[in-house]
């Protein structure tokens, strides 16, 4: 399952450069070098930005708004329906 993501980009003094837009995936349990690493949330990487992340310069704040919205629209209402 994944789900999308918004934060803000900004230095130490809290001065925003600008925003990302991220659809979180979930890594399912797995074993490497026999240790076993958790199920976990996993951000995209680099090469995926395009495809499953997305930056927007500070001054495209409704730009970022518009695609994190997009994005929670297209995904099925998950809530349980009560019958």
């Amino acid at each position: 399952m994944a789900w999308p993501r918004s934060n803000s980009v900004s230095n130490k003094a809290g001065k925003v450069y600008g925003y990302e837009v991220a659809i979180i995936k979930v890594q399912p349990s797995e074993t490497i070098l026999g240790k076993v690493i958790p199920e976990r949330e996993v951000y995209p990487r680099n090469e995926d930005f395009g495809t499953y992340g997305w930056y927007y310069p500070q001054s495209h704040l409704e730009d970022a708004e518009a695609k994190s919205n997009g994005l929670l629209n297209s995904i099925p209402d998950l809530t349980p329906s009560e019958t």
